[in-house]
């Protein structure tokens, strides 16, 4: 056996030597293959070309789209035989992105549609219907040195004067939206000379600055500093937020009540795109701010309403509802009452009751409106009141009954939830009483009370603000 190995080694042994050399050209070749020698990745593809048309003197901005755009890519137009061939070069060839290039056509072309081509490392893109460009015959491209004025609302309509060169009659104006003339806008023209045209822009734009571009059979003007065009939005609606309820609301005995301690809240937290409205005005609620600050629906004595019961203090805030929703139509409106009826003799289910009907009121005249119910604050036996017993009773079953109702309204799809105000005051410290004034009051806060009830309010504010 030994002996047979021994002979088949010296027989093919020559032919082992002789494949060595070739397998290594074949293991290098295979390497060779896939190394940089290799054109690297896919040809480039080109799926648009804004503006498609142009002078054939050249000089028209181009935005090219499509894949595979590289570093030292080149463009080339096409004069009917493909890319090399008496192509015409374009210049100022810039790439953006993979899928972005921008460039100016190149002069002395043959008037006709053609394909552009865009060359890299990987080869050349292949000619299809989206990459065409039509060299115009004739005229010169024209081009625009400003615009005036350079701003106006997204909606459109601003009539604008376009100043320049090479205008001619039926020339067309578009301003861009960020891809050249690729989904501009277009503006009609309503007079065109060699050095001016007046225009209306578009509406449904998007906010932001733009070129704009003046469009003749001579070529498309390229985007420059002087065509800039900036569309606006238009300054956000103020959020108007109504003050709802008696005198704990107006501010009795503390001009301003809750309201001027939520006003600067929301002005020193950039909430500033508030206004206060309501029929009433208590003045400017703070030195430097504007009167309106002090409107408000706070009616000193008033009632709730709507059952037979005379209100013992004033009218009834149900009588006039309608009129102060339907004038002022508030996106927010914060509701304390109660007081007044549970004085005025009303038990915790009558004034329940009031309230029910009082939100349909509301939620009737404005569906959409946010309504922030609370729960009131306690009623006080420092003087005392002689009917202490009932209104304690009252007021502890109206204030029970009060959770039932935003449940009931939010059932219905309503905006309403509950600002808990029952708890949040300290009887011996936020109530006008003792050294506070020189008669003890039972229903109403002190300064410091009423800070407390702004407080409590603002975050619930807030949040609807910037939902808004």
């Amino acid at each position: 056996m030994a002996q047979h190995t021994r002979k088949l080694r010296r027989r093919y042994w020559p032919l082992l030597v002789a494949l060595v050399p070739l397998i290594g050209l074949i293991a290098i070749a295979v390497i060779s293959s896939t190394s940089d020698g290799a054109p690297p990745g896919n040809a480039p593809t080109v799926s648009a070309v804004s503006p498609s048309s142009g002078s054939t003197a050249g000089g028209t901005a181009i935005t090219i789209t499509g894949s595979g755009f590289t570093t030292g890519a080149t463009v080339t137009i096409g004069q009917g035989s493909g890319a090399v061939t008496g192509a015409i070069s374009a210049t100022n060839v810039t790439v953006v992105s993979s899928t972005e290039l921008t460039a100016a056509t190149g002069g002395g072309a043959k008037p006709g549609t053609w394909s552009l081509y865009v060359t890299t490392g990987a080869g050349t893109s292949a000619a299809n219907t989206s990459d065409n460009f039509t060299y115009n015959t004739g005229g010169v491209v024209p081009a625009v040195t400003a615009v005036s004025p350079n701003s106006g609302p997204t909606s459109g309509g601003t009539s604008i004067t376009i100043t320049g060169t090479g205008f001619v009659s039926g020339a067309t104006v578009v301003i861009g939206q960020g891809n050249g003339t690729s989904g501009a806008l277009a503006a009609p023209v309503t007079s065109v000379t060699s050095t001016s045209i007046t225009a209306t822009t578009g509406g449904g734009a998007k906010a932001g600055t733009f070129n704009l571009f003046v469009i003749t059979p001579g070529g498309t003007s390229a985007g420059t500093a002087g065509d800039s065009y900036a569309y606006q939005a238009p300054a956000p609606t103020p959020v108007k937020l109504m003050a709802l309820g008696d005198s704990i609301t107006d501010g009795y005995l503390t001009p301003g009540g809750y309201r001027t301690e939520l006003w600067q809240l929301l002005v020193n937290q950039d909430h500033d795109n508030i206004s206060f409205v309501g029929s009433e005005n208590s003045g400017a609620l703070a030195p430097g701010d504007p009167v309106s600050s002090g409107n408000e629906e706070g009616h000193s004595g008033w009632c709730i309403g709507l059952d037979n019961s005379p209100c013992a203090f004033g009218d009834d805030l149900s009588s006039d509802i309608v009129s102060w929703l339907s004038t002022y139509q508030p996106n927010i409106i914060l509701l304390h009452a109660g007081t007044n009826d549970i004085g005025s003799g009303d038990s915790g289910a009558q004034v329940t009751t009031n309230m029910d009907d009082f939100l349909d009121q509301i939620f009737t005249t404005l569906p959409k409106a946010d309504v922030l119910l609370a729960k009131i604050i306690p009623i006080l036996n420092v003087q005392p009141e002689s009917n202490y017993a009932e209104m304690e009773t009252a007021w502890q079953a109206y204030n029970a009954a009060i959770p039932g109702l935003v449940t009931k309204y939010q059932g219905l799809g309503y905006n309403i939830q509950l600002v808990d105000m029952s708890d949040v005051l300290n009887p011996a410290t936020d109530y006008a009483t003792g050294a506070t004034i020189p008669q003890d009051d039972d229903f109403h806060p002190n300064l410091a009370g009423y800070d407390i009830m702004a407080q409590t309010w603002y975050p619930f504010v807030k949040a609807l603000y910037q939902r808004s």
